[in-house]
């Protein structure tokens, strides 16, 4: 996987912040940017927009929750294996196991969200 250029680790840093903190973060990254003489970067961080509040908390999940999103993504794997085996061998069992898996994962990362969302 290729190395994140320090730019690129700074706009991530933005992402995790609230939203309403993220304007005035990205004018400040900006605006060192330019200084440094680095127009093109600064430019592009300049275009950046606020996450609305949703993005904003679907951003956090993987900051805040990271086993379950990882969970999430185990199970994704796991419905599309257990879909094959459906359709190849019938195997309901697999199949509703694995969807129950994926189902869990939605909802509690669905409930961190709105928490998340609550909070903020």
């Amino acid at each position: 996987m290729p190395r994140s250029s320090p730019v690129e680790a700074e706009i991530d840093a933005l992402y995790a912040l609230r939203p309403g903190e993220f304007v005035e973060a990205r004018d400040a990254l900006a605006r060192r940017l330019r200084h440094e003489g680095r127009r093109a970067e600064a430019d592009a961080v300049k275009a950046l927009t606020r996450p609305t509040a949703a993005a904003w908390a679907v951003n956090q999940l993987p900051r805040r929750e990271p086993e379950w999103t990882q969970a999430l993504v185990t199970a994704g794997r796991r419905l599309v294996e257990a879909h094959e085996r459906l359709l190849e061998t019938g195997d309901r069992a697999g199949w509703r196991e694995a969807t129950e898996a994926a189902r869990e994962a939605v909802d509690r990362l669905a409930q961190l969200a709105e928490q998340l969302l609550r909070e903020e």
